[in-house]
């Protein structure tokens, strides 16, 4: 009752405030329908979908005043459907808010008065607002405050009908909005809104982002995430129909993790279905399973092992696979291998034991898992004799007054002998070479194998007995030093040729030394000394084979001179040490290196300090004086060709302030410039032991291998000749009576029975002589280095002056570099750069007139 007394009281302050005034300003329509069939404005609601008819109050016109409201709607079909619920009003989200209002509720009146226009089975609904003291509808409002709600249609034919009109309510029956100051608005309404009720049908979901194929590696979890869309956003679930795997029902998420080798290249198809009440469209999927294929990362591919006849050579090649299916190795080698060898099919561990030399052969290795491989090329070089190899560099034309470092390579090694250390002596001759620092090489250091202990020592080295050269440098390095946490990553670079260190020297200005050539040889002072040892540290290798290679490389090596020495161990190092102590094995070649120091004609002339070619000009005398004010800093040109012409008063010793001196004097005119002497340049050939000479000399010096006896054939000649143990000294020269001291020869002027080792020659008037060996017959050289990485020089001999082709082939005997040129005859030497080209046995052919020659090579990245 007490809730009766209050509406009639509202709808009494409602009803007087909506009698006091009349006008026909703003609106009220359908804005929207929630349920409609299709988009946009359709008037067709669906069956099965709840209705919700949304009002559009628009005030727009009645001026900025806030408003109450007071209207009525009635729902109804003219052709008799039915729906699910009564009517219901709905305060919409973001509209009016009920704080608004005094009073905002919705009441039904099922309405049977008489003269009211509502039919009879139409639902009504009164939507009030009532504003005493709270803001009620805003001014200006334009918005979607309420919606009416009347549940859902069932039926299923087509023909029926549903409206929302305007109807009028007790209270006082009046459908208005009443505003402040007795302000009474009639909003206008284009009702009956009629809308065809449509019987839709449920619409099944429907898999948007079906794929085509779905690819996986069988080591790893297929997966793929299936989306999907319902037309009328019914919630649905995910069926796996058929296929391998499962499939989450909620998210779609697929996955399937047992896929096997044996799946792969074979048929699978996956179904997959979106469904809610109804069964939607199946999704079918291609699984495409693969397989990664195992990587050969051994790294001897592509690198040389070097083996000897005798010895047991060991190769691991190590393969991965992503997927960790079991490998099988397997492997082919060169026709011509002389010996056993086998490859072990689960470890990939080579077994070769060469029974006789043949040089480089090529072994192809391959890992397979049964489906996919992977392949690579080793090489193995079998030699006879010496694992090892040791080389001091020959440096050519080494400037004077600066620093120089001198590689010491390692040519050759054993990996399966293995390389744990080394101690190397060498000797240098101190008046010319000033050492200073040795560095271990890039391939054993930090970025290399990490070797662990590197140092050196120089000067005093034990009691030489005066035997002692002037210069001594002994450089020791060892893999391990303990049984510590860090270990070198390898003791053996995985490629060879690579420097073992190197010596670094301070080049003497001394201008005597031009032209000359410095030896850098390897020393013994005892059985330790040039040794290296294995990985077990139970085997001592020593020298196997001495060579200077400024001469040409012959064996030098004699075990029976005893120490000191330069040619090598001695005999009687080569004993065990009793007890089952095993005795060093000779196993390395030691190769002699040097320094050329360049001469000062080929960088410039004396006195041409500012090398502008005019020479002892005021210029070069305030060159020379700003060195001795600021250093070699002075010289801008070219360091190395100004300290060369700085010798002015040509007593042999450059940079002097005595130079200077004479300089100024020469330059104001109370001196005159001292001669420059340059060599006389002839040609000599040796044909069957004669040498023979195109111009008139007046002495010569030949050294000769072994103890031979020459026959002078010059005329007015004498000759003298000594053996020293390894070679013989041959010295033609003018007599010291009985003839003029000016007497010379040319032509054939002795027979040397043997190899000649070097020969040096002068003028009868004392002038020094560049001689040219110039050959009797065409020769093609063995490229150096061979192996080699991408670099390497092909040397070759020309008897005449002729044009000359040096083509390169690969094994099937494509054209892949050809070089060309026209030389004097005598040596010529060919750069070539193969780092455009892959690894692999290369042959090159000289051609140089009649003349033809083919040799291999081999090219290892």
């Amino acid at each position: 009752m007490k809730r009766i007394s209050f509406l009639v009281a509202l709808f009494s302050v409602l009803v007087l405030s909506f009698g006091l005034s009349y006008a026909q300003q703003g609106a009220i329509t359908i804005d929207d329908v929630v349920g409609k069939f299709g988009g946009g404005a359709i008037d067709t609601v669906k069956t099965n979908t709840p209705i919700i008819f949304k009002l559009r109050y628009n005030n727009t016109d009645a001026g900025a005043v806030n408003f109450n409201i007071s209207n009525g709607y009635e729902i109804y079909s003219p052709d008799g459907a039915t729906w699910s619920g009564p009517v219901a009003g709905d305060t919409l989200t973001g509209a009016i808010p009920r704080s608004n209002w005094d009073l905002n509720f919705a009441m039904n009146i099922f309405d049977t008065l008489p003269g009211v226009d509502t039919p009879k089975d139409a639902d009504t609904i009164g939507i009030i607002g009532a504003k005493i003291s709270a803001a009620g509808m805003p001014a200006n409002f334009n918005g979607v405050p309420y919606g009416l709600s009347i549940g859902t249609f069932d039926m299923a034919d087509d023909s029926l009908h549903v409206c929302v009109d305007s109807a009028f309510f007790r209270p006082g029956g009046t459908w208005k909005w009443a505003g402040p100051g007795g302000l009474n608005w009639f909003p206008s309404w284009g009702g009956p809104y009629c809308y065809t009720i449509y019987n839709v049908p449920n619409l099944p979901p429907d898999i948007t982002n079906c794929p085509v194929n779905i690819t996986g590696s069988h080591c790893t979890t297929f997966t793929y995430d299936f989306d999907a869309a319902d037309p009328e956003q019914d919630p649905y679930t995910f069926e796996l129909v058929s296929g391998p795997g499962s499939i989450d029902p909620n998210t779609g998420v697929w996955s399937w993790n047992g896929a096997t080798l044996g799946d792969v290249g074979a048929s699978i198809t996956l179904v997959v279905d979106a469904n809610d009440a109804q069964d939607g469209s199946d999704c079918t999927v291609n699984i495409v399973v693969t397989n990664e294929a195992p990587v050969l990362q051994s790294p001897v591919c592509g690198t040389t092992t070097l083996i000897s006849t005798g010895n047991t050579g060991l190769i691991d090649v190590d393969a991965t696979d992503g997927c960790n299916d079991p490998l099988t190795y397997s492997m082919t080698v060169d026709p011509g291998y002389n010996g056993t060898i086998s490859i072990d099919p689960n470890t990939g561990l080579i077994t070769a034991n060469p029974v006789a030399p043949g040089g480089l052969f090529g072994i192809e290795v391959t890992a397979t898992d049964g489906n996919l491989s992977d392949a690579c090329s080793l090489f193995v070089n079998i030699i006879e004799g010496c694992p090892f190899g040791l080389q001091i560099s020959k440096e050519h034309n080494v400037p004077q007054g600066g620093y120089w470092s001198v590689p010491v390579t390692l040519i050759r090694g054993d990996a399966g002998e293995g390389f744990g250390g080394f101690n190397i002596l060498i000797a240098y001759d101190n008046s010319a070479l000033s050492f200073q620092n040795a560095s271990l090489g890039a391939a054993f250091g930090p970025a290399g194998c990490g070797w662990e202990y590197f140092t050196y020592r120089y000067g005093a080295d034990g009691n030489c007995s005066g035997g002692c050269p002037s210069g001594l440098v002994r450089v020791v390095g060892l893999a391990e030093t303990n049984n510590g946490p860090n270990h070198p990553a390898c003791t053996m670079p995985p490629s060879v040729p690579t420097t073992l260190f190197s010596l670094n020297f301070l080049v003497s200005n001394d201008l005597t030394l031009e032209c000359q050539y410095v030896p850098i040889r390897f020393f013994w002072l005892g059985c330790e000394d040039n040794t290296f040892s294995n990985d077990a540290g139970d085997k001592l290798y020593v020298s196997c084979t001495v060579a200077d290679y400024e001469f040409t490389l012959v064996n030098i090596a004699n075990g029976s001179v005893g120490f000191p020495t330069y040619l090598g161990v001695q005999d009687f190092c080569l004993v065990g040490g009793g007890q089952g102590k095993p005795a060093p094995v000779p196993a390395i070649d030691f190769i002699n290196g040097g320094i050329d120091i360049v001469c000062a004609d080929s960088v410039d002339a004396r006195g041409d300090i500012n090398l502008n070619g005019l020479s002892y000009e005021i210029a070069d005398a305030v060159n020379y004086t700003n060195y001795f004010i600021k250093g070699l800093a002075a010289f801008t040109i070219n360091v190395n060709g100004q300290i060369a012409a700085s010798d002015v008063n040509a007593d042999g010793i450059g940079l002097s302030v005595a130079d200077l001196v004479y300089l100024i004097r020469v330059v104001i005119g109370d001196a005159q410039p001292y001669p420059k002497i340059n060599p006389v340049a002839v040609n000599y050939a040796v044909t069957d032991g004669v040498v023979s000479v195109d111009a008139e000399m007046g002495a010569a010096y030949i050294v000769a291998q072994g103890n031979v006896t020459p026959t002078l054939l010059a005329e007015n000649m004498a000759i003298a000749h000594e053996f020293d143990g390894v070679n013989t000294k041959i010295l033609v020269y003018p007599p010291f009576e009985g003839v003029s001291s000016t007497q010379s020869f040319s032509g054939s002027f002795v027979s040397v029975p043997g190899q000649i080792v070097s020969i040096e020659m002068a003028t009868a008037d004392g002038a020094p002589v560049t001689a040219k060996n110039v050959p009797t017959s065409f020769s093609l050289d063995q490229n150096y280095p061979n192996p080699f990485n991408p670099n390497t020089q092909i040397s070759f001999t020309l008897k005449v002056n002729t044009k000359w082709t040096l083509t390169i082939y690969n094994v099937i005997g494509q054209e892949v570099m050809t070089l060309a040129g026209e030389n004097q005859a005598g040596p010529v030497v060919q750069s070539v750069d193969m780092s455009n080209f892959g690894s692999g046995v290369y042959f090159y052919t000289l051609n140089a007139g009649s003349f033809s020659d083919t040799k291999k090579m081999m090219l290892v990245k």
